[in-house]
């Protein structure tokens, strides 16, 4: 990620003063589909999530949920069910021929 430094210190600012680039940084970290939610929660709880929802406007809310949902919605697959791509095959070629 070419814009960690911003990432980190949008984080370290808890919420207050963040600049264009600091948003831009943290916007699309969260949006970011090579980016683990389990990266975001280790960020998160080493700085604090008030930067990131923040960023995404939820002022209403704690910090905790904000992350919580945003991680959700911008990073749903990882929390999906994955079934593996299988599949099966007859031995000694298609059934029509036997």
């Amino acid at each position: 990620m070419l814009d960690f430094n911003h990432l980190l210190s949008g984080f370290r600012k808890k919420g207050r003063g963040l600049t264009e680039d600091e948003s831009h940084a943290l916007c699309g970290f969260i949006a970011s589909a090579g980016v683990s939610p389990a990266f975001v929660r280790r960020l998160a709880s080493e700085h604090g999530a008030e930067s990131v929802a923040e960023t995404f406007l939820l002022r209403n809310c704690p910090p905790e949920w904000a992350l919580e949902v945003l991680l959700r919605r911008h990073k749903g697959h990882f929390y999906r069910k994955r079934y593996p791509s299988l599949s099966l095959l007859q031995p000694g070629g298609s059934s029509a021929q036997q």
